[in-house]
């Protein structure tokens, strides 16, 4: 997966109908606000350092946390110059939230469930029970 520079993120916003918001939180980034239809709010930060790029694990994050798109679709947005219809289509099978190995091992050695059931769980829960599971001595 390719990964944005920061001014390309930036371009992104402003094509997107992002609004920059004086926050002064850091003089390192500047900072947007897009908000939906639905009246959620997004909100996302661009560093400075334009032509820096980042990981592509915290590219994901960024995708799904902070701008609310499709890795695809924001490329596409880019490319076409225009923005990005929401809600985004769905994300591609490698920007999917994983669940932690950990995780998954102890659901499977402690409560003998499947690696679908699992997954059908989702992260945010897999990790709760998970804990829980931990937490309860076992027999």
């Amino acid at each position: 997966m390719r990964t944005p520079d920061w001014s390309e993120v930036e371009a992104f916003c402003r094509i997107d109908g992002w609004e920059e918001v004086a926050v002064g939180r850091s003089p390192d980034h500047r900072y947007y606000r897009l908000v939906l239809d639905d009246g959620t709010v997004l909100e996302t930060r661009i560093s400075h350092s334009s032509k820096k790029t980042m990981s592509q694990g915290r590219w994901r994050a960024i995708l799904r946390d902070q701008l609310g798109v499709s890795d695809e679709d924001f490329w596409k947005s880019l490319r076409d110059k225009r923005p990005v219809e929401r809600p985004s289509g769905p994300p591609l099978e490698e920007e999917i939230e994983q669940i932690p190995l950990w995780a998954a091992e102890l659901l499977t050695a402690r409560l003998g469930m499947s690696l679908a059931a699992i997954a059908q769980l989702g992260r945010d829960r897999a990790i709760e029970l998970a804990r829980e599971t931990w937490a309860k001595p076992t027999t």
